[in-house]
């Protein structure tokens, strides 16, 4: 038997990393579409799970940078190491 990934139920991980240095920026706040909402850790690393196939608006801002928006589209599985 075949079971499908349902609704909400894909995840994207990754790190907040800097365009001048490389390293990663702790406690960015990503929004995803502005519904969902998390902070890094003190790395700049994050995960954001429950989320649905589809094409996704990506916000990221942290005191000092730059905000900074992207479109991702998610097809079917899991995203990791985003940056």
């Amino acid at each position: 038997m075949t079971f499908a990934q349902g609704a909400d139920t894909l995840k994207i991980s990754g790190k907040v990393i800097s365009a001048n240095s490389g390293e990663g920026i702790p406690d960015a706040t990503i929004m995803i579409t502005r519904t969902k909402g998390i902070k890094c850790d003190s790395l700049g690393h994050f995960t954001i799970e429950n989320l649905s196939e589809g094409q996704h608006k990506l916000s990221f801002s942290a005191f000092g940078y730059d905000n900074k928006d992207t479109l991702l589209s998610i097809s079917g599985k899991d995203i990791s190491d985003f940056t």
